[in-house]
């Protein structure tokens, strides 16, 4: 449960992103250059609390709903068969 906890947090901060958008803001560099300029702690943490610099322009969308959307609703969905079957196995 932990890892799709996790997932499911990644993804509302990947939407309060969306959510907050600034087309005029300028994007933070790619990943590989953080790492290897910051180190990976540093270049976490630029990415997580970095909102005003971040590029959260929405690209791809199915039914409506974006990525993060998707996956929160799937992981959601991973939570509550792993529940039924423990249940269903006790």
């Amino acid at each position: 449960y932990f890892l799709l906890l996790c997932g499911i947090l990644l993804n509302v901060h990947h939407q309060y992103l969306i959510n907050n958008y600034d087309p005029n803001a300028s994007c933070l560099p790619g990943f590989d250059y953080l790492v290897n300029t910051f180190g990976v702690s540093k270049a976490l943490h630029l990415i997580f609390t970095d909102h005003s610099s971040s590029c959260g322009n929405v690209v791809f969308s199915f039914l409506g709903l974006n990525i993060p959307q998707l996956l929160m609703i799937f992981y959601a969905i991973l939570i509550a068969m792993n529940i039924v079957k423990q249940r269903l196995a006790s």
